[in-house]
This record gives structure tokens, C-alpha cells and sequence, in this order.
């Protein structure tokens, strides 16, 4: 076959070498791809790196609250035993504990109740058999017993309050019994937080807010007192033993109630500095 003159054109033009300028510009072409390579190999690693990190912060946490459960559940078991063999108090202790860790834990508050009312029962005195006098009746009729009640709680009297709704009742259980019972709730709630607040007597204001609870629900304030009476209690079972965890419980009460204390008298601000 002969050639024409445009195959004969096109190979002089592809057999001629390449100048500098078309070697520069080639280059100048092609500059990218190696940036893209990087930038997809930095992305990929990036990615990995992410997805390895957020598995292992899953895997932890998962791994805590396990840990939290198998406490919780470990110190519940331990403190039914324990209320059954009638050690209240160690049972008491540890269903606080258990609470402590997760306020929601099934039964855990029904138990603690049940401790607390066992140990004020404890608590409260034998009554010697005649013939020691008996106290001098209360002549006052339901009446002035019920107007009474009134005029102590408007004085904030909660603890003379709870006596005359107690005297009350003893003289004629159904007299008024909604508004009783509501006065009972008022008296126990009040008495309750001021047991924490004031007294220092952190087991009795959490008894006075649970019984408070048998008539009417707890308010938000009522239940964040006793949650952090609880807390205070739960860490101070640990001090001299475990400062890591008083210093943890601590962290987070003293700055909500810089001055709750027990009957030691040492404020949660004191106890945090020190452990």
C-alpha cells in the first residue's frame, strides 16, 4: 500500500522526539496524583484509627457498667442474707451502697426500707410491765389535738407535730384521715431534711423521708437530700480503707452540699480534703 501524505506526516511527527517543554508539561499534568494517593492513604488510616478508637471507648464502658452490676448484685445478695440473719444495720449499709451505684437497682429500695424500720424498731424502748405508773393520759379531745398539729406546723415544730398526729391517731384512728395523713407526710418530710441539713443525723432524715413516701411521693428536693445522704454514708464506709473511692464520692457531693455531715461532725468539705 502506498502511503499518502498525512501517514507519512503523522510518522515523522510520532517518531521526532519529545522536546522539554512537552516533558515539563506532561509533568505539570500529572503533579496531583501523588497528593491524591496520600490524601486517600491518610484518610483510610485516619478512618481506622477512628473506628478502633471508638470501639475500645464502647468495649470499657461496657466493660464498667459490667463491673457496676456484678458490684451492685454481689452487695445485694450480701445484704438480703445479712437481713435475714437480723444484722440490720451491715444490711442497711449495703443496699445504700448498692443504691449508691445505681438508685434504680430492682428491690433495692424496698429492702433498705425494710432494714430501717427493723432498726428504729430496735431502737425503740421495751416498755416496762406494771406496776411502774403509767404516763398521764393526753385528755385533749381530737379537736384541739388536730388544731394543735396545725399550730406546729406553721411553726415548723415537726418532731411535736409528728407526737400529737401519733397521740391523735392512738385516741381515734379514722378522725380526719386524709387530712392527717397529709399533716404526717408534711411533719416526716420537713423533719426529714432537717435530720440531714442541720442535725447531722443522716441515717434518721433518710428513715423520716422513707416513711414521708409511704403517704404521698417525694419531691425533687426531698429525694436529692436523701440521695446525697446516702452518698455521704456510702463514702464514709470506705474511709481508712479506700481514699480513692472517698475522694471519688466525695468529688461529687461537696460541691452540691459543701457542709452535710454525719453525727461525726465533719462536713463533706472536710472529709474531701482530707482523704
Amino acid at each position: 500500500m502506498i502511503p499518502t501524505d498525512n501517514n507519512e506526516a503523522e510518522a515523522r511527527v510520532s517518531s521526532e522526539p519529545e522536546t522539554s517543554s512537552q516533558i515539563a508539561e506532561k509533568k505539570r499534568r500529572r503533579w496531583w496524583l501523588p497528593i491524591v494517593c496520600i490524601v486517600i492513604i491518610l484518610l483510610g488510616a485516619g478512618l481506622g484509627t477512628f473506628v478502633g478508637y471508638r470501639a475500645g471507648i464502647l468495649d470499657r464502658v461496657k466493660a464498667q457498667n459490667d463491673q457496676k452490676v456484678m458490684a451492685a448484685t454481689t452487695q445485694y445478695t450480701m445484704g438480703v442474707a445479712d437481713f435475714e440473719a437480723g444484722r440490720y444495720e451491715m444490711a442497711r449499709r449495703r443496699f445504700e451502697y448498692v443504691i449508691s451505684i445505681d438508685p434504680g437497682f430492682p428491690g433495692a429500695a424496698d429492702k433498705l426500707t425494710e432494714a430501717m424500720v427493723k432498726i428504729a424498731q430496735a431502737l425503740t424502748p421495751t416498755p416496762v410491765p406494771s406496776p411502774t405508773p403509767s404516763p398521764t393520759p393526753d385528755l385533749r379531745n381530737e379537736e384541739q389535738l388536730f388544731a394543735q398539729i396545725q399550730q406546729d406546723l406553721a411553726n415548723q415544730q415537726w418532731a411535736a407535730a409528728i407526737a400529737n398526729i401519733e397521740t391523735l391517731r392512738n385516741l381515734k384512728l379514722d378522725f380526719r384521715a386524709v387530712d392527717v395523713d397529709g399533716m404526717y407526710y408534711i411533719a416526716l418530710r420537713f423533719l426529714g431534711i432537717q435530720n440531714i441539713l442541720n442535725d447531722g443525723q443522716l441515717e434518721v432524715g433518710i428513715y423520716n423521708l422513707t416513711l414521708s413516701e409511704q403517704f404521698a411521693p417525694l419531691d425533687v428536693d426531698a429525694k436529692n437530700y436523701r440521695n446525697w445522704a446516702r452518698q455521704y454514708i456510702a463514702a464514709a464506709t470506705f474511709w481508712g480503707v479506700d481514699w480513692a473511692k472517698v475522694v471519688a464520692y466525695f468529688t461529687e457531693i461537696y460541691p452540691a452540699l459543701p457542709n452535710l455531715r454525719d453525727s461525726s461532725g465533719m462536713t463533706a468539705t472536710e472529709r474531701f480534703r482530707i482523704a
